[in-house]
């Protein structure tokens, strides 16, 4: 359960909290469609754009050895992970849902190199979204990100990737 809190929540709480100082301070998106009032097929593309971005950009020594990718949703959002999860089945380290790392034994955990993934909140108003979230890797090697998105000719593409705290 102590490992669960540490991959979890503690992250979101944290994304939370500064995700709300960094939209005041930067003008981020603030109103519009929240969570579970997007629309699940612009929700997913958003998601999916969010979470690539934060694959290829984060501080962790591990990205390049490791052996998953493990995601989660806050609840608002969670409806939308198995779609999410389907869209990524391709991508290289494998992406699991994080279910599976809280259903393996601590023997199992500590054979494998590994990064978590989390989406708290999602924000879009017309064609930009704002997208809260971060990676966890270890007591010392996390971070939460503003991504920041546009819907450019159908598709949306990152426009920002802002780390706003680190550990």
């Amino acid at each position: 359960m102590n490992l669960i809190l540490k991959v979890l929540v503690f992250p979101t709480l944290l994304l939370l909290l500064s995700g709300t100082v960094f939209s005041q301070k930067t003008g981020n998106i603030k109103e519009g469609l929240q969570n579970n009032n997007i629309p699940k097929t612009t929700l997913v593309k958003i998601e999916v754009a969010a979470f690539k971005a934060l694959f290829k950009e984060n501080a962790s020594a591990t990205k390049e050895k490791a052996t998953y990718y493990f995601l989660s949703l806050d609840d608002s959002l969670n409806q939308s992970l198995p779609f999410v999860l389907d869209k990524l089945k391709r991508n290289s380290p494998k992406v699991k849902d994080i279910s599976m790392f809280n259903n393996m034994t601590d023997e199992e955990k500590s054979e494998i190199d590994f990064l978590s993934f989390n989406i708290s909140k999602v924000i879009v108003s017309g064609n930009k979204a704002s997208v809260y979230c971060g990676y966890y890797e270890g007591n010392l090697s996390s971070s939460g990100n503003v991504v920041e998105l546009k819907k450019r000719l159908g598709k949306w593409r990152v426009v920002s990737n802002e780390m706003i705290w680190i550990s």
